[in-house]
């Protein structure tokens, strides 16, 4: 079992996570994972782990609870909580809330709050990765393999097409095979609305009606043997 000295450094890293930092070269690992945790449902409940969370802290014969129950207070919704060498495969290990485990869909506004968590928590656990400058990042499917695939795509766009300094490219792969279809299905929805992202913040000067075509044709010219063009 991992020795809570190895916990004794951490401190804040941002408004919405705590950091553990074992080794002072932490920054030059080049491989994360991102692993979902739901709050307690009762006051004195504790944290409950998603099933790939659970078997990565097997692994580490309960290493990983321990670390999290004393870094800090409850891991809430939203909020993330980032170990690093923990584990040899991934120097940078990152635990997302992804809130109570009870919830749903709310029918009167067909709003599925579970899946909006994961993709919530998906993206910010990304993100948190990409600034270490992390460029491969296994994603844990926190039980919708493509909510977490569409929260991990969609949270690392950014468009720097214009800057000098771009951020690090990142990877995102499905941690573990269940879900491959739907994690591919989820890639797929997110890299659509990236696009239009990326067109609708595009400078008016940068992409002119004749570049959004070409841009058009180009993503589309995989899909079909014949991309037609109308002009009006």
């Amino acid at each position: 079992m991992l020795p809570l000295r190895r916990a004794a450094l951490w401190g804040l890293r941002r408004d919405h996570s705590r950091a553990l930092s074992l080794s002072p070269t932490h920054r030059d690992a080049q491989k994360g994972l991102v692993l979902g945790v739901y709050e307690q449902e009762q006051e004195d409940g504790g944290p409950s782990f998603t099933e790939s969370a659970e078997a990565f802290d097997r692994s580490l014969s309960g290493g990983l609870r321990e670390l999290l129950a004393v870094s800090g207070p409850a891991l809430k919704r939203g909020k993330s909580r980032i170990f690093y060498g923990v584990h040899k495969d991934f120097p940078s290990v990152v635990l997302v809330g992804l809130g109570k485990p009870s919830a749903g869909v709310c029918a009167q506004e067909s709003w599925d709050q579970r899946r909006e968590n994961i993709r919530a928590a998906a993206a910010v656990g990304c993100r948190q990765l990409q600034e270490l400058e992390v460029s491969v990042v296994e994603v844990d499917a926190c039980g919708d393999a493509q909510a977490a695939a569409e929260g991990a795509v969609l949270g690392l766009f950014e468009y720097d097409e214009l800057k000098q300094k771009k951020k690090t490219a990142v990877d995102a792969r499905l941690h573990g095979s269940s879900g491959a279809a739907d994690w591919h299905r989820g890639v797929l929805y997110a890299e659509g609305q990236n696009l239009a992202r990326h067109l609708m913040e595009a400078p008016a000067n940068y992409v002119t009606p004749t570049a959004f075509a070409e841009t058009i044709q180009q993503r589309l010219s995989p899909l079909s043997d014949k991309v037609t063009v109308h002009m009006r």
